[in-house]
C-alpha cells in the first residue's frame, strides 16, 4: 500500500511565501495545525562554496557578484583571508592578500616600539621654528606654515639641486625627496646649436 501526499495551494501571503496544505493530515482549521504550513518562493541567496574554486572557474548566475574569502593569516595582530574570490561574468576571479608580513616588512609591526619615546621640554613641544634650522629637522615637528628649506645642494647639469626639501604644512615638517638626472645617471641635455631660418 502507498500513500499519496497531495498538496494545494490555497493563498499567496506577502514576504514571498505561499501556504499549502497537506490533505493527509486531519486538522479543523487553517493555519494553525500541521495541515498547514509556509514555504518561501524567494529563491535562497547563493553562499560561498565550501572549497576555494578555482581561479578563472565558471561560477553560476545565481553567485554574480558574491565574494569570498579563503584561508587565515595573522600578521601584527590582524587576521587576513589569504585568497579572495568573486564571481564576475560567471567566472570566479581571485586574488593574493599581501600583508607587511608575507612582503617581509613586518615584524616590526607598525605600532611596535622598541624603545621609550625621549622627554621633551617645553620648550621643544611649544616652539614652532620660524626659520629654515641649519640640519634637517625631525618629520612632522612644529614649524611656521610656508617654510620651504632646502637640504644637501649638489651640482647637476649646471644648477644647484637639493637632495631633499623640507615644507612646513599644517605647523608640521614634510619631506620630499628632489630626484635630479644625475641621480639616475641621465646625461644632462644639451643645448641647441640650430638657429631659426
Amino acid at each position: 500500500m502507498t500513500s499519496v501526499v497531495h498538496r494545494t495551494v490555497v493563498c499567496c501571503v506577502e514576504g514571498g511565501e505561499q501556504c499549502e496544505e497537506d490533505e493527509s493530515v486531519n486538522c479543523c482549521c487553517e493555519p494553525c495545525c500541521a495541515q498547514w504550513n509556509c514555504e518561501s518562493t524567494i529563491p535562497t541567496e547563493a553562499s560561498c562554496p565550501e572549497r576555494r574554486p578555482d581561479f578563472n572557474s565558471a561560477c553560476e548566475d545565481s553567485e554574480q557578484g558574491l565574494h569570498c574569502d579563503y584561508g587565515e593569516t595573522e600578521c601584527c595582530g590582524v587576521t587576513y583571508p589569504e585568497i579572495s574570490m568573486e564571481c564576475t561574468d560567471n567566472t570566479w576571479i581571485g586574488y593574493y592578500i599581501d600583508t607587511l608580513c608575507i612582503l617581509g616588512l613586518a615584524p616590526p609591526c607598525p605600532d611596535d616600539t622598541t624603545t621609550e619615546p625621549a622627554e621633551k621640554s617645553a620648550d621643544e613641544t611649544t616652539t614652532a621654528i620660524s626659520q629654515c634650522p641649519p640640519e634637517w629637522p625631525d618629520e612632522n615637528s612644529a614649524c611656521m606654515d610656508g617654510l620651504k628649506c632646502p637640504y644637501g645642494m649638489e651640482e647637476c647639469c649646471g644648477e644647484m639641486v637639493p637632495d631633499v626639501i623640507f615644507e612646513c604644512y599644517s605647523g608640521q615638517w614634510s619631506m620630499l625627496i628632489i630626484d635630479s638626472l644625475c641621480d639616475f645617471g641621465i646625461p644632462c641635455p644639451e643645448e641647441s646649436t640650430t638657429t631659426g631660418v
